[in-house]
């Protein structure tokens, strides 16, 4: 059906070259339109390219990560190697990908915040069913397509060792049985044991807090301060919380030490929130100093060199102290220390989406240099465009992959990046 749809979109599209006169119902399934799209590196006048290269940089540290996740999970001949390496400097930045989730949520809340206000500065009238209706259509078709495809083809694909209990007994039966909670979004919070297609909490997550933004959207746009107000104390809030939740369970700040399993918290919204209230109100700041940036840009404005300073100690010092804060805790003759533990899982999240917010900020007002200069690079963007594909296919892939192993295997680095 879905194939049917995209042939007819295609043959339209051809037929009427001209975009005005296409039927955008048709085109929107057509693979000549959508792939012009997706290669394309134009930029309308209000986007912020910098974002492209967040954006892919941080899809590629989740890929690469899993795919080491998912090596140990496997007979390995150098169990013992790896389980040492990964306790060295060198591997720092793998062990704390999980960080790449502040990232998209810093993006997400900016992006919303950032392109709200613009929309209402243009007159656009808000219609709250069509608010949630525009991001479900978003999300659902490719989410829906991989949760069948999960409950019913995957388990052709292969037949190895692991299969039966990988593929059969656990991620198609899980689809079949709660493929609902994952459609519905919530499945970060119902069936979170048995959670159909993992990766898809994010998604959850994401969604939840976007049905509750039209409060703080509105809030920023009637009454700035107490828009302010109220993302900050909710940031406040949601540092509380982590730090409560994680002092009251003990939780093991180090992935390491709980092998790699990940307690139902690590999926809640109200654990996760703080970095997309950073985001948001990063994007109403962006909006609100549109004029100053475009007088940066003619020469007739700038930032006191002490603040641009102070500003990039300040993300270089919080990213790289967040990053460098866990390694003494997942070493072999760490002794276990609850609040120590407790601060850094409160405290780190918004300390690495402040950073980030920073590098967003200073790379669109001009004061980003060779980093803007990376992540705006041209390419950056149609790699950009596949985010959302990679991130739930990967998991497809990892997984029938590593059902698929049929001998014990050796775990290096050019195998994982390979």
């Amino acid at each position: 059906m879905v194939a049917m749809l995209c042939l007819i979109g295609t043959i339209h599209s051809l037929l009427v070259q001209d975009s005005e006169k296409q039927n955008k119902w048709l085109s929107a399934f057509s693979w000549y339109n959508n792939g012009k799209s997706l290669i394309s590196t134009k930029l309308n006048a209000d986007s912020l390219p910098v974002l492209h290269g967040i954006r892919f940089l941080s899809i590629a540290w989740v890929v690469m990560a899993h795919s080491y996740e998912y090596a140990a999970n496997l007979p390995q001949l150098n169990y013992l190697d790896a389980d040492t390496a990964i306790r060295t400097w060198k591997y720092l930045a793998l062990m704390n990908s999980p960080f790449a989730v502040d990232t998209f949520m810093v993006l997400s809340g900016l992006l919303l915040g950032y392109v709200f206000m613009k929309s209402m500065e243009k007159g656009v009238h808000f219609n709250l069913p069509m608010f949630y209706l525009h991001r479900i259509l978003r999300v659902w078709p490719v989410l829906g397509i991989i949760v069948l495809f999960h409950s019913t083809l995957i388990t052709k694909l292969g037949d190895g060792l692991l299969w039966k209990y990988v593929i059969i007994n656990e991620q198609s039966k899980l689809c079949k049985e709660n493929w609902w909670s994952t459609l519905l979004f919530v499945n970060n919070y119902v069936h979170v044991k048995k959670m159909c297609f993992p990766v898809s909490w994010f998604l959850s997550a994401d969604m939840q807090l976007y049905w509750i933004s039209p409060i703080f959207l509105f809030l920023l746009l009637k009454k700035p301060r107490f828009g302010i107000g109220a993302i900050m104390g909710g940031i406040f809030i949601g540092i509380g919380i982590n730090f409560q939740q994680s002092y009251y369970y003990q939780d093991n700040a180090s992935i390491i030490a709980t092998r790699g399993a990940t307690n139902d918290r690590y999926y809640y919204t109200h654990t996760r929130y703080v970095a997309w209230l950073i985001g948001l109100l990063c994007g109403y700041i962006i909006y609100k100093t549109t004029d100053w940036r475009n007088r940066v840009a003619a020469g007739r404005d700038q930032l006191s060199k002490r603040f641009v300073i102070g500003g990039w100690t300040y993300s270089t010092v919080a990213c790289t102290a967040v990053i460098h804060w866990i390694y003494p805790l997942q070493q072999v003759n760490h002794e276990y220390n609850v609040i120590e533990h407790s601060l850094y899982l409160s405290l780190s999240h918004p300390l690495w989406a402040s950073g980030i917010s920073w590098i967003i900020f200073a790379c669109i007002s001009g004061y980003g240099g060779f980093i803007n200069t990376l992540l705006t690079w041209k390419a950056m963007i149609p790699l950009s465009h596949l985010t959302y594909c990679v991130y739930l296919l990967h998991f497809v892939v990892l997984c029938v992959v590593m059902a698929n192993t049929k001998t014990s295997g050796y775990v290096n680095d050019a195998e994982m990046v390979c």
